[in-house]
């Protein structure tokens, strides 16, 4: 969407006081459809009826009206079939080059600021440009590079450059458990006793990296609650033949965190004769 400045003196300017409201408007709808144009600023007419529809709703005595009044003004010129906003180029430029005495301002304004090395607050307040319409996108990149360079040659950007960099911690790796390992036989057992009741249950693959998971709190397990292994193994063949907990023991985070209750749970079925088929797996075969 194109857009073009308005500028806040047309309320009060001389010439556009001239013009009676309707005027005014078609006037407005002028310069808004003048700034579409492939040149803007121009308008060819290449029939007057269809301009006044898109500037007069249609009025062409209207449009011809104010087109007359708006030439004797010096706003506009029609000439050859194409009318021309005689100041356009000066109040709608597209770039800055287009008005080279601001551009000298801003260069000088960018000097001076290059010149400040010892106060970045000072660098960063210092600005000459009084113009705040032409507050481009050029002007922003300026005070970004003059800040940047400030901040650079500052005195504490200095320090902080000869001082010693500490080094990046690196990441904690995940602690891999070979196959052979107590920790890895007893996450895959769960895991084989999942499918056999769910085979399409998502488990880990059964690989040394993709059982590290499970096998790291079976090591949990062994290290910290002081659990043997022979009872781990008791445990995972138990919960997973219970018609409740095989469906709630998925993996081996649930399995320590509820240690203590299948504990209790499958010495009380055992002596109550709840669950027969557990009591098969009382012996540590040691794989």
């Amino acid at each position: 969407m194109k857009w073009f400045r308005l500028y806040s003196e047309a309320r009060n300017d001389a010439k556009l006081r001239h013009l009676a409201d309707n005027e005014f408007r078609v006037w407005f709808n002028l310069l808004c459809f003048s700034s579409e144009q492939p040149k803007r600023g121009l308008i060819e007419i290449d029939n007057y009826f269809i301009l006044a529809v898109e500037v007069a709703d249609g009025d062409e005595a209207l449009l011809r009206q104010t087109l007359e009044k708006l030439s004797a003004l010096r706003i506009t010129e029609e000439k050859d079939g194409i009318i021309s906003f005689l100041n356009f180029a000066k109040r709608q430029y597209d770039n800055p080059s287009d008005r080279p005495e601001n551009v000298r301002k801003r260069v000088q304004a960018y000097r001076a600021r290059k010149k400040c090395n010892d106060n970045v607050t000072s660098c960063n307040d210092t600005d000459t440009d009084t113009d705040t319409d032409t507050d481009t996108d050029q002007d922003q990149d300026l005070k970004t590079l003059s800040s940047h360079f400030c901040e650079a040659t500052s005195p504490e950007s200095q320090k902080s450059k000869s001082e010693p960099q500490k080094p990046k911690p690196k990441p904690r790796q995940r602690k891999i458990f070979g196959e052979n390992s107590v920790e890895y036989r007893l996450a895959n057992l769960l895991r084989t006793e999942i499918l056999k009741n769910l085979p399409s249950a998502r488990v880990p693959k059964n690989t040394p990296e993709g059982l590290s998971g499970w096998a790291k709190h079976i090591d949990l397990m062994i290290r910290v609650d002081n659990r043997d292994p022979p009872e781990i193994e008791r445990l995972i063949r138990w919960c997973q033949q219970d018609r409740f907990w095989r469906a709630n023991i998925l993996s081996t985070k649930k399995l320590r965190e509820k240690w203590e209750t299948l504990v209790l749970q499958s010495q009380s079925r055992r002596m109550t004769g709840g669950n027969a088929d557990a009591s098969n797996y009382d012996e540590w075969d040691g794989w």
